[in-house]
């Protein structure tokens, strides 16, 4: 009875306070206090009736596997078990078409991304010139991609970068940058189903003597 009265109090109070968006600590507290008090009855309730429950279930059990003809009851097993596998092949299946199909998405904007930081690392070697208009091009390119393709992870990195970089060429700590591309990248990577590679392995792609910049762990 305890418990019911403190559910239902429970309920109009919560409901009282979303609705006129009350801000009063006294109201969150008592809403706290019945909180648990309906928890602490909860639990007491699982406690008194669980084990009944589970005896009542195995007696049941017990009482049809003993009715039963023993190949009626593996072909109920049988049947269970196929409907089952059946339910997860559906889903690992419906599961892997849907990354395959995100992968094939995504793998464009993360080749212009690693086309764009190649681009970046040969500027001035052999006569290769990318134009800050070319670089702003192409980085507003991949942008536009990666807002609809970019899983959570790659856009919070990309953001990340884009934050800190600034701040990291003001005050000369390239390799900082460099460390939050490869960081980007690896990211890239898992997301096309790719493990990542340890610090600096990616760089020294484009760099040399990378170790010497970014530091050694």
């Amino acid at each position: 009875m305890i418990f019911v009265a403190c559910f239902i109090g429970t309920f109009i109070l919560a409901s009282f306070i979303g609705r006129k968006n009350n801000e009063s600590i006294i109201l969150k507290a008592l809403l706290l206090l019945l909180i648990i008090i309906d928890g602490y009855y909860f639990v007491l309730f699982l406690v008194e009736n669980i084990p009944t429950f589970i005896n009542t279930i195995i007696t049941y059990l017990h009482t049809v596997t003993s009715t039963l003809d023993a190949v009626v009851l593996v072909a109920l097993i049988t049947g269970v078990i196929t409907l089952l596998n059946s339910f997860y092949s559906k889903y690992s299946e419906s599961k892997n078409k849907r990354r395959e199909y995100l992968a094939s998405k995504r793998e464009t904007p993360y080749s212009e991304f690693i086309e764009l930081v190649n681009k970046v690392s040969q500027q001035g070697n052999n006569r290769c010139t990318y134009s800050e208009d070319d670089m702003l091009k192409d980085i507003n390119s991949f942008n536009s991609k990666l807002i609809l393709w970019g899983s959570p992870n790659v856009v919070q990195k990309w953001n990340t970068f884009r934050k800190n970089s600034v701040q990291n060429n003001s005050e000369n700590k390239s390799g900082n940058t460099l460390v939050l591309i490869e960081d980007v990248m690896n990211e890239m990577r898992k997301d096309l189903g790719v493990k990542p590679v340890k610090k600096g392995r990616l760089l020294s792609i484009f760099i040399n003597d990378i170790e010497k910049v970014i530091g050694k762990d």
